[in-house]
This record gives structure tokens, C-alpha cells and sequence, in this order.
């Protein structure tokens, strides 16, 4: 999930990372022996527990450091943000800490984080067994700023119940955007008010209908959008019309007091696009489900990925026993051990997804290994991009999304949107940080 940021949260940021910087200058650092790291996520019920064994092992293989589980609350969301940044700003943010998608150039030209090429190289610590989709997402100015725990791409789950009995054959490789908007449509029903009783398709991601379009957000120096070249428009017509002229995925209406998820797990939405996390809600349905590679687009096929940025905070005053623990957790058997229990995640390591705790993973009415395999398929045919690596992603992010939502009320049309996005996006971009 992308989240509204701008400037002054980087602002308050800064000051934290300053905080950071003294310390690190006048704080000497303990013995091994001594050494206590602490690392910090969202939390919550299920993450809090998911987390106990791997720390159990860390702490077990390492008697050297004691390994704290620090949850900081807010969930996956903005909430998340406020409470590192609070952390940032007094001194005392875990050693180690997940951050979102798309703000690690910007933690790194704040100093709030700090490049790991040193440690890696010194740990000899190997990097080629990771999916280079999620590292690069890591890689800024010629140098990784941190490891990738996990991260999903985004794939098509589906009703499989909802296709049986319309007599459509499941979502596979043949797709492409004319199949998948012909089976939403046969997917879609009405009462006689014209209300959504069933809808064909979520809206999906609108950067991935752009990339599938052949369309790209930034150039590849990051210095101007071009999210008004046709191509880009294209994908942003196909993400309108889904909803507006084909009225096949939901609108603002439908989506003003559930998810689409949510949606999905009442049976109301026959196809939607999601993480592997979203097992954790779609193994409880009461119907056979599945997933799919997402469709092939007119220039491509491709999706976004999600990516778990694991980040060494600059204010760290044990930064070799905290670099331990954030390989350990983003270990082969560190995946394994937090995500094998529910398999609720996607590891970013290819070997673990050849391994029979990922790859014959079942769970609830799970129909096939969909949702599995075309997880898998989807990154290791390069069928994946993540958000653009600039360190004033928020503010564009922000910049754009408040023009799709202009779009999907049909309030702007695709031309109006792309070119509206990229000239505010080229002003944030010439304006001073």
C-alpha cells in the first residue's frame, strides 16, 4: 500500500535522523557480549506471533546478542509512519525496523537509514539468492540501503465457484486484456435498479493497467513523469473504463463502507488483485479460490510487487550486532520459520520457493497452487516492477493519486489525468526538497 506523504513528514524525519547522527557520534559502542538489538514492524495479533520463533532461533544461534521484537502499531498504513517517525525524533527507533514501499531513497538522503555494502561484504553475505526485483527496490546512488524480508507480487485471485457455475474457464497465461475484461463483464450481474449484486473484477492497481499498457510513471533518470505519453494513458482509459464506462469493477459508491476484499470474501466480487498476504482473509471463505498471473497488457505483462524494506537505522549504536539480526530475518531459515506456519507471505528469496513448506502450501478451499506458484511465476519471469526508487516518492505518490480518484468519479478523462499528473509531478520534481 502506497501512502499519502509529503514534505513535512520528511521534514520531521530529518530531524530524527539528526538525533540519529549525534548519537551515533557520542554513543561508544557495548561489548558483543552486552549487546542488546531491538527490531520494529506494525504488529499486531497474528504478526506478534508470527514473529516469536524467529527470535527464539536468532536468540538461540546468538548468545552474544539479545534480539528484542519491538511491534509499533499503526498496522501497514500512514498510523505505521507516524509512530517510527516519533521513535526517530527521541532517539530511541529500533536498530532495526520494516518501512514501507517507496520511501527508502528517501529515509537514505535523510540519513535516517544507512547503506549495508560494508556489512554484507564483511558478513560475506551473498545477495544473488534474492528475487532482484525486491533488492533493487534497496539499490540508490550505487549502494543497498537494506534487505528484503518478503514481498509479494500483485496476482488475480478468483472466485472459482463464481466461474464454475458461469461456465468460465479459469484465469491462466492465455489472458490478456479483451479476455479479462469479456470474463468480468460475464461475471458481472445487476438487480433490476441497476444496483451491483455481483462484480466482475476489482480495479486493480492503476500503475499496473500503465506498465501493462507499455506506459511508465518517471523516466529512467526520475527527473520527469510521464504519465502524459500515450501509452500511459492507454492504461489509465483500461483502469477508468472498468469502472466507469464497462461498470464491471466497483465504484466509489461500492467501495464507501467495505474493501474490496471484503467484497471478495462475501461472494460479491469474483476476481480481485492482492498480495499472497491476502491469504490470510481468503483461506476463511466459504468457496473454492485460487490465483492467477495477472493479464497481458497491449506492450506487456506486469504487476507491481510488494517489497518488506528491512532498513539499519543511522542512530543504531550496536550497528554489526543489528546488520546480524536483519540478515537473520531476512535468512532463507528466518523466512521460512515466520512465514511457513499460516503461509500468508512471499518470501524474496528464490530458493525458499522452491522448497515444499512454500510450494505445497494449502490452506482453507484453496482450489489450486495458484496461490503459490503464480506468485512465483509472475517474479521469475520478470513480470514485476516496485514503486519508482526517488527520494521524493510520497509527494508524487500523493501528487497522483489525488488525480486517479478524479478519474475513477469520471470527474477527469484519461488525456485530462495523465497530463495533469505529470505536470504536477515535473512541478514537485524542478521545485527546491
Amino acid at each position: 500500500m502506497h501512502q499519502r506523504l509529503g514534505r513535512r513528514d520528511f521534514v520531521r524525519i530529518g530531524g530524527g535522523a539528526a538525533v540519529g547522527a549525534a548519537l551515533l557520534g557520542t554513543t561508544p559502542r557495548t561489548s558483543r557480549a552486552q549487546v542488546t538489538v531491538s527490531y520494529g514492524s506494525p504488529g499486531g495479533v497474528d504478526e506478534d506471533e508470527a514473529w516469536k520463533p524467529v527470535f527464539a532461533a536468532f536468540n538461540e544461534s546468538h548468545p552474544d546478542i539479545e534480539a528484542r521484537y519491538v511491534p509499533l502499531g499503526g498496522g501497514y498504513a500512514p498510523q505505521y509512519l507516524q509512530n517510527l517517525q516519533a521513535r526517530i525524533a527521541g532517539g530511541n527507533a529500533p536498530d532495526v525496523f520494516f518501512v514501507m514501499d517507496g520511501l527508502v531513497a528517501g529515509f537514505a538522503e535523510r540519513n535516517v537509514i544507512v547503506p549495508i555494502d560494508d556489512y554484507v561484504q564483511a558478513a560475506g553475505e551473498p545477495l544473488d539468492d534474492f528475487f532482484a526485483a525486491h533488492l533493487e527496490s534497496f539499490r540508490y546512488k550505487d549502494q543497498v540501503w537494506g534487505l528484503p524480508r518478503d514481498g509479494a507480487p500483485m496476482a488475480l485471485f478468483y472466485n472459482a465457484a463464481l466461474f464454475d457455475e458461469a461456465g468460465i474457464a479459469y484465469p491462466d497465461q492465455t489472458w490478456d486484456w479483451t479476455i479479462f475484461l469479456e470474463a468480468a463483464t460475464a461475471l458481472t450481474t445487476r438487480d433490476a435498479g441497476g444496483r451491483a449484486v455481483q462484480l466482475g473484477t476489482g480495479r486493480g492497481e492503476w500503475v499496473n493497467w500503465v506498465w501493462q499498457a507499455g506506459g511508465e510513471v518517471l523516466d529512467p533518470s526520475g527527473s520527469t513523469c510521464q504519465l502524459g505519453e500515450p501509452p500511459a494513458i492507454e492504461g489509465l482509459r483500461f483502469a477508468r473504463d472498468l469502472v466507469v464506462e464497462h461498470q464491471v469493477a466497483p465504484s466509489a459508491e461500492d467501495l464507501a463502507d467495505q474493501t474490496e476484499n471484503d467484497m471478495f470474501l462475501a461472494g460479491r466480487l469474483a476476481m480481485f488483485f492482492g498480495a499472497r498476504g491476502a491469504l490470510g482473509a481468503i483461506c476463511k471463505a466459504d468457496f473454492p479460490f485460487d490465483a492467477a498471473v495477472a493479464p497481458q497488457g497491449p506492450g506487456r505483462r506486469m504487476t507491481r510487487t510488494n517489497v518488506g524494506p528491512t532498513v539499519l537505522w543511522s542512530g543504531s549504536p550496536n550497528q554489526e550486532a543489528a546488520f546480524e539480526l536483519m540478515r537473520f530475518i531476512c535468512s532463507a531459515e528466518g523466512q521460512r520459520l515466520k512465514i511457513e506456519p499460516t503461509g500468508f507471505a512471499f518470501p524474496s528469496r528464490m530458493s525458499s520457493t522452491n522448497e515444499e513448506w512454500f510450494t505445497g502450501f494449502q490452506c482453507g478451499q484453496s482450489a489450486g497452487t495458484g496461490i503459490n506458484l503464480a506468485f512465483r511465476e509472475e517474479i521469475e519471469q520478470g513480470w514485476v516492477r516496485t514503486w519508482p526508487t526517488h527520494p521524493r516518492w510520497p509527494e508524487i505518490s500523493t501528487a497522483i493519486t489525488e488525480e486517479i480518484d478524479a478519474l475513477y468519479q469520471g470527474n477527469k478523462t484519461p488525456e485530462q489525468t495523465g497530463q495533469d499528473a505529470a505536470r504536477k509531478v515535473n512541478e514537485l520534481l524542478t521545485a527546491p526538497a
